[in-house]
């Protein structure tokens, strides 16, 4: 893949998500009522899997904690989770999950995420982390008021979720706050208080890296575990923003480039 072929590249829908798939050669590209399979060597569409739901938030995740097989995980404004794999260029549901509701009633915000067979997700307030194998049933529960408790802020919805194991990492955008969770011990462990107003982040499990992209302001890199700027991975500082518009990003498969598609359909790589 020659990445500047990409810069530019403009896509159909207002972008919701846009993910790099490991070792399928494609891209997938999430509206809130649709996702697309592009091909990464011809740019062009190979797949749309139209949706019955409004999508909040889609990860690329193994299907079992054993496996090597990846597929998607779609979190619904209905609740449940519906999980595709990858066959023939085509997307097929395999299962679905109805998640624990926290008497939560507004669906318009909800983000997810998978690590081995653990889901976190939230519907914008409290966030559950349950395990999926049907032998081990344990669900942990981060109320929103434990969360922020002692931070004074009116806003403080949770927009996105990182889940790596025994640590939660939870960030509101509006508030410009990012909270990591300790999962062994169940309690607040970590603050940091941005001094930016991201759109969006991704996180970097291979480089332990959280980028924030900040459509004012740039690209900016954490350490996950530190939660301190560093220099880019990439192998620069912080960068200049390159789309003025909320934008969501993605790693390439090689986690050595990270790709940005504003919601306008407009999409192009940070080298």
């Amino acid at each position: 893949m020659s990445l500047p072929e990409w810069k530019s590249q403009i896509f159909p829908g207002k972008i919701r998500a846009i993910l790099s798939w490991p070792s399928s050669g494609l891209l997938v590209v999430a509206s809130r009522e649709q996702v697309m399979l592009w091909n990464l060597q011809t740019k062009t569409q190979v797949y749309v899997l139209d949706l019955a739901f409004n999508l909040l938030d889609i990860k690329i995740a193994q299907l079992q904690a054993q496996s090597s097989a990846f597929g998607l995980y779609v979190l619904g404004s209905n609740g449940l989770v519906f999980i595709y794999a990858l066959q023939n260029d085509t997307i097929t549901c395999v299962g679905k999950i109805r998640l624990l509701r926290t008497n939560e009633d507004d669906v318009a915000y909800g983000s997810l995420s998978v690590e081995g067979n653990f889901i976190a997700s939230t519907f914008g307030k409290n966030v559950v982390v349950r395990n999926s194998d049907a032998k081990d049933k344990r669900v942990i529960t981060a109320k929103h008021g434990y969360i922020f408790q002692g931070i004074h802020s009116r806003k403080k919805i949770t927009h996105l979720l990182f889940l790596s194991p025994n640590r939660l990492m939870i960030l509101s955008y509006e508030a410009g706050l990012l909270v990591t969770f300790d999962l062994k011990l169940e309690m607040r462990c970590q603050v940091l208080r941005l001094p930016f107003h991201p759109s969006s982040a991704t996180f970097s499990r291979k480089n332990d890296v959280i980028v924030f992209h900040d459509p004012f302001g740039g690209t900016y890199f954490y350490n996950a575990t530190e939660l301190k700027p560093v220099n880019s991975i990439l192998g620069g500082t912080t960068t200049t923003a390159t789309l003025a518009l909320p934008a969501y990003l993605t790693f390439t498969e090689d986690e050595q480039a990270v790709g940005i598609a504003s919601n306008n359909g407009k999409f192009c790589f940070l080298q």
